[in-house]
């Protein structure tokens, strides 16, 4: 994609957000260390191993770290977060899944390990970072 383009989703992600996360609702100032994330959405198909992106969500520190689990368990095994912060972000991801009426749909260790994912982007399916020359639509 590009830094130059991602750099500009970002902006008008964040702007259309007016200074609110896209899944909480909490207000975000935009300073320094208090921003709006912007996070990828997909589709995920399992069966042909295919993750479409389909747009793009500004999100609160918080939430964009409940989507990120795996890497807030790597910083708590480091010692860079707390066990109280890491719990924090946990009970407030598990709060607006129930809230919402909506549950965690995690690939199983099997699925992530299996090498052959694709990502769909633009018509595009990419296998390994290089592009193939299938076309989708």
């Amino acid at each position: 994609m590009g830094e130059g383009k991602w750099r500009k989703i970002v902006m008008e992600k964040q702007k259309e957000a007016n200074h609110h996360c896209q899944s909480c609702g909490e207000y975000v100032a935009h300073v320094v260390g208090d921003y709006l994330e912007c996070h990828e959405v997909y589709d995920i198909d399992p069966v042909k191993r295919e993750f479409k992106l389909v747009g793009f969500v500004c999100l609160c520190k918080r939430c964009h770290q409940f989507i990120h689990q795996g890497r807030l368990r790597v910083l708590l095994a480091q010692g860079t977060i707390t066990e109280k912060y890491y719990h924090e972000i946990i009970d407030h991801g598990n709060r607006l899944l129930e809230n919402n009426g909506l549950k965690k749909n995690d690939l199983s260790a099997e699925e992530i390990k299996n090498p052959n994912w694709h990502l769909l982007y633009e018509g595009k399916k990419y296998s390994n970072n290089t592009p193939t020359t299938t076309t989708t639509r």
